[in-house]
């Protein structure tokens, strides 16, 4: 395999992680997204009853 060749590989290589770094960054703002979410509607929940005394 020539110089070229290894150089295209460990390139197409590089931007395949960077690929893939970017999808799980992408679903790790999407599971924060959905926490949020989830603890905005506990409070939404929790405003509508009347406090208990």
């Amino acid at each position: 395999m020539s110089e070229k060749e290894k150089d295209a590989l460990n390139e197409a290589a590089d931007e395949q992680q960077k690929a893939e770094a970017q999808v799980n960054e992408q679903a790790a703002d999407e599971q924060l997204v959905e926490a949020a979410a989830e603890q905005l509607s506990e409070v939404a929940v929790a405003e509508e009853q009347p406090e208990e005394k």
